[in-house]
């Protein structure tokens, strides 16, 4: 005969637990039926639905970081490269105040770097430290006039004046 089935949740002395049947119809009169508690599989699919969204997540992020760290290597060690070879290149025609430039900014750049690596080193550390991002909704533009009144005496002949655009009064801080 033709099996059909059917799925369905019933409360059991105060939980819910999932069922499937089976039956079929095996000769005239006689049907043979199996019940099957799924409970457990229903929770176990939920929980691997959870990981592959999180998984799916962890990697979305994995990806926007590494076209991040892309960008934040490359524009500095291109600047280097560039400064470098501008150095060693025409040594003999460029002025003293353009060789300090560049080597100006090879500095910078290689500070730039370092100071990169300074980040990723420290947010691997609270990672293994077990730190967790606790974000926070701030008012920008209140942290900016406190710290700019804080600034003002210390700046005896310039005035700080601070102005937010429209659209950037918050955002999500740790």
């Amino acid at each position: 005969g033709r099996t059909q089935g059917f799925e369905y949740q019933l409360d059991v002395d105060g939980s819910k637990r999932n069922y499937e049947t089976r039956h079929m119809l095996v000769s005239k009169g006689e049907v043979l039926a199996l019940v099957r508690d799924t409970t457990e599989r229903k929770q176990q699919e939920a929980l691997l639905q959870v990981a592959l969204v999180q998984e799916k997540q962890l990697s979305e992020l994995k990806s926007h970081f590494m076209t991040l760290m892309n960008h934040e290597f490359r524009t500095p060690l291109a600047v280097i490269l560039t400064s470098s070879d501008l150095l060693e290149r025409y040594q003999d025609r460029i002025t003293e105040e353009q060789r300090a430039k560049h080597f100006n900014l090879i500095h910078d750049q290689v500070h730039h770097l370092a100071h990169v690596l300074d980040d990723i080193l420290t947010i691997s550390r609270a990672e293994t430290a077990g730190l967790k991002l606790e974000v926070t909704l701030i008012d920008l533009e209140k942290i900016c006039k406190i710290a700019i009144e804080d600034l003002q005496p210390i700046l005896s002949e310039h005035k700080l004046i601070f102005s937010a655009p429209n659209g950037c009064k918050i955002a999500l801080f740790d």
